[in-house]
């Protein structure tokens, strides 16, 4: 994967000297993430709400781009705890979560069309990195308190993936699209399987 991103980046850069146009931008928006486990014992069984926040460069021809860009970018998952009390009785499911922040390099393709006066829809997707940088853990005890654990990353590093864009452009500025990206490699720093799974909305402007 890393052989195919730099491939990708290679390409990038050979093809920004011949670009009809070149542009800076900046996106924010809204993650749906969740972390899928290869062991069914529950984990994942609710979304994390999450953020992503970072620059892009619109690399454009005619009726395509080339979308690097650097992200901030959280991703994890929410989960249910069972507490069982000391008589083995009044159990309680208590909900827990895990937040992981990434600093996330995408490199996007994008096949672009007008399809109104001023307003161009785009389709397309490709690889992503991340490297995390931190996490936190939330959990709850017995009696409902709340714990948070900050702490260095303790999940494998680099994390590799692919990602799909649709979105909509609007008089060459504002951008409004959905994503999804799925983690390629297994970030479990033990004996099980663990990917990246994140839904996002965005919102974009371009410094044209």
């Amino acid at each position: 994967m890393r052989k195919l991103l730099f491939a990708f980046l290679l390409i990038s850069i050979v093809k920004f000297s011949n670009a009809q146009t070149i542009n800076f931008g900046v996106k924010a928006g809204l993650n749906l993430s969740e972390l899928t486990h290869s062991d069914p014992n529950g984990y994942g069984s609710s979304i994390l709400a999450g953020f992503r926040v970072g620059g892009i460069v619109d690399i454009g021809f005619q009726n395509f781009s080339i979308q690097p860009g650097v992200f901030y970018s959280t991703k994890g998952e929410k989960d249910k705890m069972e507490f069982v009390g000391s008589d083995g009785l009044n159990t309680k499911y208590l909900s827990s979560k895990i937040v992981l922040n990434y600093i996330e390099i995408p490199v996007n393709f994008l096949y672009k069309w007008k399809v109104a006066p001023g307003i161009k829809f785009d389709l397309g997707g490709g690889p992503y990195i991340g490297y995390g940088t931190s996490e936190t853990v939330t959990y709850p005890d017995f009696n409902s308190a709340t714990r948070s654990a900050h702490g260095k990353f303790t999940y494998k590093n680099p994390d590799f993936g692919v990602n799909l864009v649709a979105g909509v452009e609007i008089k060459n500025k504002f951008i409004i699209d959905a994503g999804y990206g799925y983690g390629l490699s297994n970030i479990a720093s033990y004996n099980s399987t663990i990917h990246n799974s994140v839904f996002s909305i965005s919102l974009g402007y371009m410094f044209r």
